[in-house]
């Protein structure tokens, strides 16, 4: 009588598995380089990662602002202990993390893959704490690279935190599908490292700008691009080890309705008004806050695809495709979005920068999306984590008017607020997205996951 067989586990494509590996080799050697950080900074050295990055662009790029350079010496000696900590600890949790994603070792051992994962929560806990001590005594007008770079510092320090705690709380229900997903969000704030570095000297090579001013840029746009890059992982790596669970809205209809109301208002007082001399910011704005008269065609069609968001949410959630006026929106709003871009120069200011990489990226990934939308009409629920995400990122106008009257009692200036409301309320949606695309419970929400009983280093 022969023994029934275990089913054969499936394999990813070799080629999404030789990306798969290059991500986490990536992630492994910049934090292994990371954690030499401070050790050089004592010894008053370049750090290993700034001569690489030195190398690939020129000293000039990291080097040629003498101001900057003497505003940094003054904040790290200001703020070593905290900066110390965060890329101590941080580089070490990368490595580790990068680690526990790497399938044969997991099963290998299941006892390792557990003290792997104590291990890295220690040192994301440290790390974090590390970050918001140094933003703590850094005021954020002191960086160089301006305002939004600490604002989405201080948003990534607290995303990394929550998505911690909450996937530590799962594993410990033993609802290890959910744990999966939360570490792979998790993943995707701390890729936010690497992924600033290897982008900066790409900015370095296309264009006239130094490390500080491509820093500014890249802050506002690196969220969104971790978050989606994980998504990939999710569904072509993730879901080999364990199913992945059922997609569902982590806003409800009355939240994404407000939200579509708040972009409406914001979209249109920008985009239309505000050019056309009925500004209710005047007082603040400068010439530089101010958009063009050619921004009516970004916010018209942007106010309609809000319009439309909330029901078409729910509309996917069966596996049915986004519907065709939605995605002709997003195209339009995207085509509006470019007309708003220029080439950022040497001695543009920081902000300046911030909002011209978020009009450039907006409108690539919002036509791209579309595009998407377009080539896949089929009906299918393997689909609806991306159109989810689709739908839930082009919310992001919807968060700009509370996190810009929040930021207000900063007292930063208008510039300073509109390109950081852009960095959070883009984070933002893109955490949720996630959230919704993969089904995670959050605090609150009252509905949790049954436990699956067996993790994905048992299976």
């Amino acid at each position: 009588m022969r023994t029934p067989q275990a089913p054969r586990r499936s394999r990813p494509q070799p080629a999404i598995a030789l990306l798969a590996t290059l991500i986490l080799l990536i992630a492994t050697v910049y934090g292994l380089t990371a954690i030499s950080y401070p050790i050089s900074l004592i010894r008053q050295e370049v750090p290993i990662s700034t001569r690489w990055i030195m190398q690939a662009v020129s000293s000039e790029f990291l080097l040629g602002d003498a101001a900057a350079m003497r505003q940094i010496v003054i904040n790290y000696t200001r703020g070593f202990a905290g900066i110390g900590a965060h890329t101590l600890f941080g580089g070490l949790a990368l490595t580790l993390c990068a680690l526990q994603f790497v399938a044969p070792l997991r099963r290998f051992s299941p006892r390792l893959h557990r003290v792997l994962g104590w291990s890295a929560a220690a040192s994301i806990g440290l790390a974090m704490t590390g970050a918001m001590g140094y933003l703590w005594v850094t005021p954020a007008k002191d960086g160089p690279s301006g305002e939004p770079f600490a604002a989405a510092l201080w948003v990534q320090s607290l995303t990394t935190l929550m998505a911690l705690g909450l996937a530590i709380r799962s594993a410990r229900q033993r609802d290890f599908r959910t744990h999966m997903a939360w570490m792979t969000l998790l993943m995707a704030s701390l890729m936010n490292a690497p992924m600033l570095r290897l982008e900066g000297v790409l900015v370095g090579r296309l264009l006239p700008l130094n490390g500080f001013q491509a820093n500014a840029g890249l802050a506002v746009i690196l969220m969104p691009q971790a978050v989606w890059l994980m998504a990939w992982w999710m569904n072509r790596i993730g879901q080999l080890d364990l199913p992945l669970l059922r997609p569902r809205l982590t806003l409800s209809m009355p939240a994404m309705q407000t939200m579509a109301a708040m972009g409406t208002v914001v979209v249109v007082h920008e985009g239309i008004l505000a050019p056309w001399g009925m500004d209710a910011l005047a007082h603040w704005r400068t010439a530089d806050t101010l958009l063009p008269a050619m921004a009516a065609l970004w916010a018209l069609s942007t106010a309609a695809l809000l319009w439309h968001l909330p029901g078409e949410g729910h509309h996917v959630q069966s596996g049915r495709p986004v519907r065709i006026r939605v995605l002709a929106l997003m195209a339009t709003s995207a085509v509006g979005a470019w007309l708003l871009v220029t080439t950022p120069q040497a001695h543009s200011p920081v902000n300046l920068i911030g909002r011209q990489f978020y009009w450039a990226a907006y409108g690539v990934s919002t036509l791209s999306l579309a595009l998407f939308g377009l080539l896949q009409r089929q009906t299918s629920l393997a689909l609806v984590p991306w159109r989810t995400m689709l739908l839930i990122n082009a919310l992001q106008p919807g968060l700009c008017l509370p996190f810009g009257i929040a930021l207000a009692w900063t007292g930063w200036s208008l510039s300073a607020i509109q390109t950081s409301a852009l960095t959070l309320s883009w984070a933002f949606v893109a955490w949720h997205g996630f959230a919704s695309a993969y089904g995670l419970p959050l605090p609150g929400g009252g509905v949790r996951n049954m436990p699956t009983g067996k993790s994905c280093a048992q299976v």
